[in-house]
């Protein structure tokens, strides 16, 4: 998966926001984004990727737990079981 920019330009190496001004993904050096599931943001925080390359925010769940995802930029908060 790879994320062209609203200038056309090839996202590689790092922490951007999507051009919709509100999710954030994680372009690797070869320009293919991070969708591996839980990992870790810039800044050392805990986040989930989405196949989409995209950050999760809100709550999500792997019908386990549900995780409670930050809804600015989409940073582990807790878990609790689905009962």
């Amino acid at each position: 998966m790879y994320y062209l920019n609203g200038n056309g330009k090839l996202e590689c190496e790092g922490w951007f926001r999507f051009a919709n001004g509100v999710d954030f993904g994680w372009a690797n050096s070869d320009g293919t984004l991070r969708t591996n599931g839980f990992s870790y943001d810039p800044y050392g925080r805990v986040v989930f990727y989405h196949w989409n390359g995209m950050v999760a925010r809100g709550l999500i769940t792997d019908g386990v737990y549900y995780y409670s995802m930050d809804m600015t930029d989409g940073h582990y908060l807790g878990q609790f079981p689905v009962n």
